[in-house]
């Protein structure tokens, strides 16, 4: 019995022991197996009781696309969980860069299962990048009177915008920008061929025409010109002349807008600013270094006059006008911005010797003068810092300044032009008009009221478009 009991005591423990072995062996199986992720496809899995995945960012290329079929690129992107689990705070993120070539055309990313659509972007063109505008394209439109604003394009939100390319496909259109411009017009000159208008900005070169709509009708590009500080125009050649920084006097034809070969440089005298054809025909040439004449072959510039004399200061030209046979060029002194002006210098054209030239030192109200006009035997000159003088010239006496002290709102005049029995005066940020028949004052316009885009302007300009050409 003994021996009977102490075997069974011992088979009873053989067997806890095996059994013991078989349930740790399977514990260790399931603690040392590999962490399966959700959206693996084995052939068993073993899934944990709960936790989390992030399958961090996964590129998806749509492919197969037949559009002559109708038939749009797709993907499948599967992922696996386990049967009956519970999912919760599930989010998706969608990411594009269309600098880095990740876009894709109005994607839509359905759930299989349940047919709900996660993302739909059908109809608002390609994601992470775009080549058209929202609704109408290309977009047709005009200012008015300086904003279009019916031109769209659809982004998500929070999107970064890093390269916006815009075509203008309308030749009528040629200047666009997406930001005000301020710019300074440095000459005007009109076609008397068709009375279109020439308008230097800075460097560049406008058309405009009254006739067309919009009335900018075409950019003249002179091959890195730099600034353009004066334009003329030779009818005796039909051509017209431009005054540049660095490609001296250029040459258009006035019929064909073809340009051709440039004036000869005058090397030793500097640059030429302003460009003056004289009631005679006669081309002058005006630099810091003095005032020049062109022969008449036109190879080769005379120094008519050098500067650095009591006559004739070296100073920068700014406006050159001609009235009654007599020159007179503005002097701005080394630089335009720099207020250390001479005045105006005089040349006749009779007796082709300079004259006593105007500045504060004698009788002029102003060493900085921007404009002159001829109202009668008066002429009416403007300065950039003290108003209006004026100059009658059958007496020779200089008449009362107009200023702050009695007719103007501001000393600031930036330019003068007559038209009928008007004067328009240009202030800082207003027109005043001056009945030259009634001798009075009239009305004071502010420039906004004018449809302007802004009232000051860093240097505003007048301008009188007449109604000569075709």
């Amino acid at each position: 019995m003994e021996g009977l009991f102490s075997h069974s005591r011992t088979s009873s423990a053989s067997a806890i022991f095996i059994t013991f072995l078989m349930v740790f062996s399977t514990t260790v199986s399931v603690l040392f197996v590999d962490n399966v992720q959700a959206h693996d496809v084995l052939d068993e899995v073993i899934w944990e009781e709960s936790g989390s995945n992030d399958t961090g960012w996964m590129r998806l290329d749509a492919v197969n696309a037949q559009p002559e079929l109708g038939q749009k690129a797709q993907f499948d992107w599967q992922m696996d969980f386990a049967p009956g689990a519970k999912i919760t705070n599930l989010s998706l993120q969608i990411r594009v860069n269309g600098s880095l070539g990740l876009s894709i055309e109005e994607p839509l990313i359905i759930s299989k299962n349940s047919g709900e659509a996660l993302f739909d972007w059908y109809g608002y063109g390609r994601l992470g990048g775009g080549d058209s505008l929202y609704g109408a394209n290309p977009h047709e439109g005009r200012l008015t009177p300086n904003v279009d604003n019916s031109a769209e394009i659809l982004i998500p939100e929070d999107a970064e915008i890093t390269d916006m390319i815009l075509q203008s496909l309308s030749p009528a259109d040629p200047a666009v920008s997406l930001n005000p411009i301020d710019w300074s017009v440095t000459s005007t000159i009109q076609n008397p061929n068709d009375g279109s208008m020439f308008m230097a900005l800075d460097e560049e070169i406008l058309l405009v025409d009254a006739h067309a709509d919009p009335i900018i009708i075409d950019v003249l590009d002179l091959s890195s010109p730099g600034i353009i500080y004066d334009m003329d125009y030779d009818s005796s050649s039909d051509r017209f002349l431009f005054a540049t920084e660095n490609n001296g006097v250029m040459q258009m034809s006035g019929s064909s807008y073809e340009m051709l070969s440039p004036l000869p440089n005058p090397f030793s005298a500097g640059k030429i600013t302003q460009i003056h054809l004289d009631s005679n025909g006669k081309m002058w040439g005006f630099s810091q270094e003095g005032l020049l004449s062109l022969n008449s072959v036109g190879t080769g510039w005379t120094m008519e006059q050098a500067g650095g004399t009591s006559q004739w200061p070296f100073g920068i030209v700014k406006e050159v006008f001609e009235i009654n046979g007599i020159i007179y060029a503005a002097n701005w002194g080394n630089d335009l911005q720099s207020e250390d002006g001479a005045g105006l210098m005089r040349w006749d054209l009779a007796s082709m010797t300079a004259l006593n030239p105007w500045s504060t030192a004698n009788q002029l109200h102003s060493d900085l003068i921007t404009d002159i006009a001829q109202i009668g035997t008066q002429l009416i000159i403007s300065s950039w810092d003290s108003g209006i003088g004026r100059y009658d010239t059958n007496s020779g006496f200089w008449l009362p300044t107009w200023n702050t002290g009695n007719f103007l709102i501001s000393n600031n005049v930036n330019g003068l032009e007559v038209v009928n029995d008007s004067l328009f005066i240009l202030l800082e940020s207003h027109l005043q008009t001056y009945n030259t028949s009634s001798g009075s004052f009239g009305s004071i316009q502010p420039l906004s009221s004018l449809n302007l885009f802004r009232e000051t302007s860093i240097n505003p300009s007048l301008i009188q478009w007449t109604s000569q050409g075709d």
